[in-house]
Formats: structure tokens, C-alpha cells, sequence
């Protein structure tokens, strides 16, 4: 179950493997299989120090269903390693690896209030406290003054948010009803204000969108600096196969199936 292969100038697609449960029975990655220059020490972009980077995936999904993100079909439903193996995890880099900052790719890192709590309370009671420097992607939408002190407990340095437009009627067009670009704005000065810094990122070249919402876009980086995040950057519009983009770009013949 779950293989993609050709067969005969065919390809072929058995059924859907089961959801592997529980996601701690998954073993710690096997970090020493990688090549050991991987964990020299080198300039880290996203944090702007010099440091040895690692990476976790602390949960699998997300709750939301982007027009533009795939995250819904390769997941499908949220799931979660136990604080516990997330401790594992990080001591595992920091010890073995002597990793200083991590990236935690969680498509929603905070989606889960109490579980962020336990991850903190242990990594506040562990020896990793001082050792190890984080950034993490939440959304706009969940920050506010409880998450932050959070993250800051947790020494998350940097959080990375998907502000996608400045104009409202393209965010609702792309994210739905579930965040404006009132709460995008809130985000960066609520992080701000608790000492963690802000990146992140905006989409150029949505359906529908005008001359006008670009300028709201490029607006918004403008009070994106001005109210101190420190590093945003743009996409154009890409359709991923099995995303709502893909069917509204292949509606108008610019992508197909094959």
C-alpha cells in the first residue's frame, strides 16, 4: 500500500497506507546516516548567527486548507508526537550533534495550546534550557500574548508567519475567513513587543488580484518593517498538483493533470 510505480508505460497507485499510529512509535531520525559536514558550524540565515542548524517535525498536518497549500493532501488530518518525544528529539541534536538552533517545520508549531505547554514546562526543566535556539512557524491568527511568552520560554528567537497579502479581499481569497490583515499586523507587534523576531512572507500574482491589491501588499511590507520585523520575502503564485490553485489554473488551460 501506498507505492506509486510504472508498469507497462502505466502508472500505477496501490491504495492509501494506513496513518502510522502512534507517530512515537516512528524512530528518532537517523542523524548519523547523514553526511557529518551537514552539522558544521555555518552562517544561519534565519537566525543571522553562526551556529550548527538542525531541523524536527514535532506534529504532521494542519488544521487549516489554504487554496495554495498542500499540506492538506499530503497529511491529511494533524497528528502529534508526544512532548516527550519532542524532547527527544531536540536532546538527541544538541547532545549527539552539538546543534545550537533548531528549525521546528511544523506546518502550524502552535496549533495545540496545552501540548505547547507541556513541550515547554519539560524543556524548561531539562538541561537543554540555555543551549539551543529556536524559530518555529505559527499563524497570525492563534498569536498573542500567552503564545509568545510561550515560544519565549521555549527560546524561540524567530517565528515565521505566511502574511500571503495586504489586501483583505485576497487573503479571504487564499485563507478563508480565518485571519485578516488586522490580525497579520497584531502578530508582528505582539511578537515584537515580547522580544521575538518576525520574518516572513507575501504572494504576488493571485487570480483576480488588481494593480491596487499588490500596493496594499507592498504596503504592508512597509509597516512590516516599520513596526520591526526583520526579513520578508515574496513568492509568485504556484499551482501544486491536488491543491484548489491547481484546479482554478487548470480551468484556464495553463496546467493539466499529465
Amino acid at each position: 500500500d501506498g507505492l506509486v510505480f510504472s508498469q507497462d508505460s502505466n502508472i500505477r497507485v496501490t491504495k492509501t497506507r494506513k496513518f502510522i499510529e502512534p507517530l512515537d512509535s516512528i524512530p528518532l531520525p537517523a542523524w548519523h546516516l547523514v553526511n557529518k559536514n551537514y552539522f558544521k558550524r555555518n552562517a544561519l540565515v534565519t537566525f543571522g548567527e553562526f551556529g550548527r542548524h538542525g531541523v524536527i517535525l514535532t506534529s504532521r498536518g494542519c488544521p487549516y486548507n489554504c487554496v495554495f497549500c498542500s499540506t492538506r493532501k499530503l497529511w491529511y488530518k494533524v497528528r502529534f508526537h508526544s512532548p516527550e518525544y519532542v524532547l527527544n528529539q531536540i536532546a538527541d541534536l544538541v547532545y549527539n550533534y552539538k546543534v545550537s538552533h533548531i528549525q521546528i517545520w511544523d506546518d502550524l508549531f502552535v496549533v495545540n495550546k496545552e501540548r505547547l505547554e507541556n513541550i515547554v514546562s519539560l524543556f524548561e526543566d531539562s538541561s537543554l534550557k540555555g543551549r539551543v535556539k529556536f524559530n518555529c512557524q505559527p499563524r497570525a491568527n492563534l498569536i498573542n500574548d500567552e503564545i509568545c511568552e510561550l515560544l519565549k520560554r521555549m527560546d524561540c528567537k524567530i517565528v515565521l508567519l505566511g502574511f500571503e497579502s495586504g489586501s483583505d479581499r485576497i487573503l479571504k481569497y487564499l485563507k478563508g475567513d480565518n485571519v485578516t490583515v488586522e490580525q497579520n499586523k497584531n502578530a508582528i507587534k505582539t511578537c515584537v513587543k515580547h522580544g521575538i523576531k518576525v520574518q516572513g512572507s507575501v504572494i504576488f500574482g493571485s487570480p483576480t488580484e488588481t494593480m491596487e491589491d499588490k500596493q496594499k501588499t507592498l504596503d504592508f511590507i512597509d509597516f512590516a518593517y516599520a513596526n520591526g520585523a526583520n526579513r520578508i520575502w515574496s513568492f509568485v503564485m504556484t499551482p501544486f498538483p491536488a491543491t484548489k490553485m491547481w484546479e482554478i489554473v487548470k480551468e484556464k488551460g495553463a496546467v493539466s493533470d499529465d
